[in-house]
């Protein structure tokens, strides 16, 4: 994930488990989960609206 986001230059011989980006990768995969949640939500209120 965090190698697709940020290239695999910058992840190569850093220690994973310490690292910064290691915690922005987790932000980000949260933030993104949060976000598909609720456009999820979203899209199957305004079907219940559509059917009304």
């Amino acid at each position: 994930m965090a190698q697709g986001l940020f290239g695999s230059h910058r992840i190569g011989e850093r220690g994973w488990k310490t690292d910064d980006l290691r915690s922005r990768t987790i932000r980000l995969v949260k933030l993104g989960r949060r976000l598909m949640r609720l456009r999820c939500r979203a899209l199957l209120d305004k079907g219940k609206d559509d059917s009304s």
